[in-house]
């Protein structure tokens, strides 16, 4: 008998994402509206639930063929919504209930604290966080991180011949400063991004 259901509102884990919901070890079948994602359940048994997003594109088995074709194709299309391959990490959400209610859950902000927020809940959460596994946080360096750098310094060097062939002090002063700060700016959101706390490092 199928009385519950369990929505989940989903705005930032799409393009490289895909959901997968257990209970009870048992997968379940998804169902798609916009930006929320539905599951039945039954309302007659205690139930361990698990909702995990995975970026697929990190995933061990890619081959790195497959990754460097697609970071192609994003760049031509300029189609994405995660940063060309999203972030490093998958979200999980683990939790125990017996209550006959629907539940609703909502998806947060990477910079949240925790990646997902239970709205009514009656539960015991047994986990809430990202999940780095090994290669993730490589992979994102060489293929997000690393050609906003070589793109950055590349734009800087073509900068620096225009303005410092004009030899104006002034505009060499407010371009170092520039260059500086971009790179600063750069360099914390690497930062935040590789050592993103609620981490379970695998």
């Amino acid at each position: 008998m199928i009385n519950m259901i369990l929505s989940i509102e989903n705005k930032y884990y799409k393009d490289n994402y895909k959901c997968l919901i257990t209970c009870n070890g048992k997968e379940l079948p998804l169902n798609y509206k916009k930006d929320c994602i539905f599951v039945e359940l039954e309302d007659n048994l205690e139930k361990t639930i698990t909702i995990k997003f995975v970026n697929f594109l990190f995933e061990d088995k890619k081959g790195i063929f497959l990754m460097i074709f697609y970071w192609f194709v994003v760049l031509l299309s300029g189609t994405s919504d995660n940063q060309m391959f999203g972030k490093p990490y998958n979200a999980i959400l683990s939790f125990k209930t017996k209550s006959a209610e629907n539940i609703n859950i909502k998806v947060n902000k990477f910079k949240a604290d925790k990646p997902f927020e239970l709205l009514n809940c009656n539960c015991e959460v047994l986990q809430n966080c990202y999940e780095a596994k090994k290669g993730y946080k490589i992979k994102w360096f060489i293929f997000t991180a690393l050609p906003l750098i070589i793109l950055s310094t590349f734009t800087f060097f073509v900068l620096y011949r225009a303005i410092f062939l004009k030899n104006i002090l002034f505009l060499r002063i407010i371009y170092l400063m520039f260059v500086i700060t971009i790179y600063l700016l750069l360099g914390k959101w690497i930062y935040n991004i590789v050592n993103k706390d609620n981490i379970n490092n695998l």
